[in-house]
């Protein structure tokens, strides 16, 4: 079996470096820096994105988290869930489960280091207000 590939969201360029982006939607700040709402992939998407509250760069920062989940275990966000089979999910409860809290993404595998899921696991936080941000994902 091949190797899932990361999320296309994930740029990778020799000459600039890593670069994390969305051409598939556009979303624009209003004056207090309150994101627009966009139709995201669901993997990706945080409780207050799903939950369709307001919601501001802290949906990004999970987002992240999601990403480096995807990194470490080379599948794709919650796809071992929702494959038909034993524990198999539908698309809706798997963002119920992760709108309050019930559900994170994979990080198995021998060779992670612990710091990258402390870091992720930060980034996924069900409050917003307690993630990071990205100066301190960068400082640490």
């Amino acid at each position: 079996m091949g190797v899932a590939p990361i999320s296309l969201n994930v740029l990778l360029d020799t000459a600039k470096g890593t670069k994390l982006t969305d051409f598939r939607t556009s979303r624009t700040v209003d004056e207090d820096m309150t994101m627009t709402n966009a139709v995201l992939t669901y993997q990706w998407m945080a409780p207050e994105v799903i939950l369709g509250t307001k919601y501001s760069f802290p949906a990004d920062i999970y987002s992240f988290g999601i990403i480096l989940s995807e990194i470490c275990t080379h599948v794709l966000p919650y796809a071992r869930l929702s494959q038909r089979g034993s524990g198999w999910l539908t698309r809706q409860c798997i963002l119920n489960q992760v709108s309050n809290g019930e559900l994170y993404p994979s990080f198995d595998g021998d060779n992670i280091p612990t710091w990258v899921k402390d870091i992720a696991m930060q980034c996924l936080r069900l409050n917003d207000k307690e993630r990071p941000t990205t100066f301190e994902l960068v400082v640490c």
